[in-house]
């Protein structure tokens, strides 16, 4: 089976695992710290700290942001969930804006609409923008919106580990940014991410916070805090340090194989592609199926075809966990998010695939899409 996704890790990773498990230091030593300064170098940034998962990332950045009760923080409707939980855990209140259709990312207008429409109540404390599937958002107004009404910024850049803006790569613009190295990701660790910070002060409560909320001096550990274990291991450290150094290959292959599916998809009425946005990485490759087409039969059929997919990602405030939210949002049915979540269908993508490969799957694909119509 073509599967949607595939990770790819060099065999000289297992090397590095070997000398770690004979070592006994398994979390957060050697391969920790030069994975952590790999990372900082290659974003451009001064601080980069390595977590646990992504989700932990955006978790300690609500932390270190003094982001809690009685506070609200804006996010896109279409997303994985953990967006919006991390905000609830924290203690927070999520506030859904819609999306772009064609870029799937947070609308900056929308934004900006919700801001001034809540400007009396001034609970609103962050902007947590989504750089959906590793197309950048537009960071640039999405920035001069949190400046206009004294916002932070959390990116979520869980897709978006090299994608460019105009303005530096995607997670590094905002006050934090925050990636996933889950194995659908295209530089994984298994589980694991990564929070960079251009503040000294927030990185080093970053740190105390990932760490039960210790601080050393002198050898001696003190909790100073209530803090979390969201530290790496170092085997994880290892495997994400083995696919660093052609990293930016991986981007450009991918790249490449998305244009098969732009040529197979462009004519076919029953298919829109993807905007081809500027740093655009092609973490996934998710169309959006003409209204009425019946999505998830479709998926069935492909995967007797030995074609695996599955939808792109959810619209939050449609899941259970946030039905209560849904009375706040009149006409939310209608939204951009609602009809990507019930038509958008994520397709294969990897590096490690031919261009034959992804060219024979966009033809099945079509063909089925085009059969189920005419059914």
């Amino acid at each position: 089976m073509l599967r949607l996704a595939r990770p790819d890790i060099p065999d000289a990773a297992l090397d590095d695992i070997a000398t770690i498990l004979r070592s006994g230091m398994l979390v957060h030593g050697e391969f920790c710290d030069r994975f952590e300064l790999r990372l900082a170098d290659y974003l451009g940034v001064p601080h980069a700290l390595v977590v646990s998962s992504g989700t932990a990332a955006l978790h300690l950045s609500l932390l270190v942001l003094g982001i809690g009760h009685g506070d609200a923080v804006i996010v896109p409707d279409f997303t994985f969930p953990a967006t919006a939980n991390v905000v609830e855990m924290a203690g927070a209140h999520p506030l859904f804006v819609d999306v772009s259709p064609g870029s799937y990312n947070i609308d900056p207008q929308a934004v900006r609409r919700l801001c001034q429409d809540r400007a009396a109540r001034n609970d609103i404390r962050a902007i947590l923008p989504v750089h959906q599937f590793g197309n950048p958002c537009d960071m640039r107004e999405l920035t001069a919106i949190a400046r206009e009404f004294n916002l932070y910024v959390i990116e979520d850049a869980a897709c978006a580990f090299g994608a460019v803006t105009d303005d530096g790569r995607a997670g590094t613009i905002g006050d934090t940014g925050c990636f996933s190295f889950h194995p659908r990701k295209m530089l994984t660790t298994g589980e694991g991410g990564l929070v960079v910070t251009g503040d000294a002060d927030l990185a080093a409560r970053l740190a105390m916070l990932r760490n039960h909320g210790i601080v050393a001096k002198s050898g001696v550990s003190r909790f100073e805090t209530a803090g979390l274990n969201y530290r790496m291991t170092e085997v994880q450290a290892a495997i994400g340090l083995s696919q660093l150094d052609r990293y930016d290959e991986t981007i450009d292959r991918r790249r490449r194989l998305k244009t098969i599916y732009d040529r197979e998809f462009d004519a076919c009425l029953e298919i829109a592609i993807p905007a081809d946005g500027n740093g655009h990485i092609w973490q996934t490759y998710m169309v959006a199926l003409a209204h009425g087409l019946p999505r998830d039969p479709i998926i069935e059929r492909l995967r007797k075809e030995d074609i695996e997919t599955n939808i792109g990602a959810c619209s939050v405030l449609s899941q259970n966990a946030y039905a209560r939210y849904r009375g706040d949002y009149e006409g939310h049915e209608r939204w951009n998010s609602v009809a990507l979540y019930q038509q958008g269908i994520a397709l294969p993508l990897s590096e490690t695939y031919s261009a034959e490969q992804i060219g024979a799957a966009a033809g099945v694909i079509r063909r089925v899409i085009e059969e189920t119509r005419a059914a």
